[in-house]
């Protein structure tokens, strides 16, 4: 099955230029790639973890802010949901 939707956000990430959060909206479910620094002793390596969001009412309300054009406020949702304070709103 493929997805409804794929967004992108830049993002700095320490040294790394040139990053990027990916998320696949589909319709049960959403699947994010998100960066960071894994650090090891005292040196730090670009990284990725994926994780999926499968509750049904977050996916709902993204898919509902895709089809008004509100990325913006997709990202939000997601990063509530995650608690990425680098996606969740700045109020």
């Amino acid at each position: 099955m493929s997805p409804k939707h794929t967004i992108t956000k830049d993002v700095k990430v320490g040294i790394y230029d040139n990053c990027e959060y990916v998320a696949r909206v589909y319709a049960d479910k959403i699947t994010v790639k998100s960066p960071y620094i894994k650090w090891v002793g005292n040196t730090g390596g670009y990284a990725e973890k994926k994780e999926v969001i499968k509750n049904q009412s977050v996916v709902d309300v993204v898919l509902s802010c895709l089809s008004d054009d509100a990325e913006d406020t997709a990202w939000e949702r997601i990063g509530e949901y995650l608690s990425d304070s680098y996606l969740m709103p700045k109020y």
